[in-house]
């Protein structure tokens, strides 16, 4: 029941402030009002995009206003004795409408980078109609969007999946040219500002990608022109959620700059460590003291405590550590641990190891 009214009252919470950037009628005091008191539980992302949607609804009905078309219809509800008539609307001209009609065509346009990513992936098109139908088997699996269209992810989702099609094309590319690192870097800032814990998703594939180096299969100077976007892409980031420390003292900041440094010595790395085994192990050692060091002492001088929660939560799945926020978090599902039946349907249907196979070795053929 507490599960039930937190996703509910949150889902609520996401629609309201949208809803009073409509109403509102000077929108810019109002987002700088909204805005300022959510720095501390860390809601700039959520403040972000229900700027953009407010500002886009508004413009859309100032449009079909100036040009006389009608935008949504609406009816009176008689509710009975003693209360008085309420307005039901229909329409892109209703603000509840308008709100999840966009939800929806992000995440419709997200099945074209499916198929675009699968087909890129395995060299035909069939392997992108193939990608597109997995995910539809598997789409309660695959997202939330349509029991909770308001969530943050919901906005965030479709750009990860572009994401991660513009870094597979740079990976494969010898020389990437500049405008690859620029859309790379645009499509990480549309991750990071509608979702708050898109920079662990980041930070996962930041370490994926300097495993990669480590083992050799990624050269340091391609490595190091992904670490300058996806840094300079924070720095953006940062300035466009109004400044918010969460960012600089996450640890996807700290990490970014300590893999930045670990290439940067890796003459004296060779110099001072066997090459093989043993290095891999030092640098990947450097990485972790190094990044952890940095993030407690960037939050100190920063004087940043709004991810502390995110620490309490991570803590609370490999310990006993409980409290008021990680009892609200892992009584959903979606906190727990995955299952092992997920592995199990995503190998019943080849999916991961297709996957793999292609991404390792794409002109491969069986």
């Amino acid at each position: 029941m507490v599960c039930l009214f937190r996703e509910r009252s949150l889902l609520g919470q996401w629609y309201l402030f949208g809803h009073v950037m409509v109403i509102e009628p000077r929108i810019v005091k109002c987002s700088s009002e909204a805005v300022k008191p959510r720095q501390r539980c860390g809601c700039f992302s959520h403040c972000v995009k229900r700027v953009v949607l407010a500002s886009w609804y508004r413009m859309y009905t100032g449009v079909m206003a100036y040009f006389g078309i009608p935008t949504k219809m609406c009816w009176s509800i008689n509710r009975g004795e003693g209360l008085t008539p309420v307005d039901s609307c229909e329409g892109l001209g209703d603000p509840a409408y308008f709100y999840v009609a966009c939800v929806f065509l992000l995440n419709g346009a997200m099945m074209s980078l499916f198929f675009i990513y699968g087909a890129y992936l395995s060299g035909s098109c069939l392997g992108g109609i193939v990608t597109t139908l997995c995910f539809f088997f598997n789409h309660g699996e695959g997202t939330r969007v349509m029991w909770t269209p308001p969530l943050r992810e919901s906005f965030a989702y479709p750009f990860l999946v572009l994401q991660m099609l513009l870094l597979t094309y740079i990976l494969r590319t010898r020389n990437p040219s500049r405008t690859a690192m620029v859309a790379l870097g645009i499509s990480n800032l549309c991750f990071m500002l509608p979702w708050q814990f898109a920079q662990f998703v980041l930070l996962t594939q930041v370490a994926s990608l300097f495993a990669s180096y480590i083992l050799g299969y990624l050269v340091a100077s391609k490595m190091q022109s992904i670490l300058v976007t996806h840094m300079v892409t924070l720095g953006v980031c940062f300035i466009l959620m109004f400044g918010n420390s969460m960012l600089l003292t996450s640890f996807y900041a700290s990490s970014l700059i300590s893999i930045w440094v670990i290439i940067a010595l890796r003459d004296r790395f060779i110099q001072m460590f066997r090459p093989g085994i043993v290095i891999w192990v030092m640098q990947g050692l450097a990485w972790v003291g190094s990044t952890v060091l940095l993030k407690f002492l960037l939050s100190t001088v920063f004087g940043a405590s709004d991810d502390a929660h995110i620490s309490g939560l991570i803590k609370s799945k490999f310990t006993s550590y409980k409290d008021f926020h990680t009892l609200m978090y892992t009584c959903a599902a979606e906190f727990d641990f995955m299952e092992f039946e997920m592995s199990e349907i995503l190998n019943a249907c080849c999916f991961v190891s297709e996957f793999r196979r292609n991404l390792i070795c794409p002109r491969c053929r069986t």
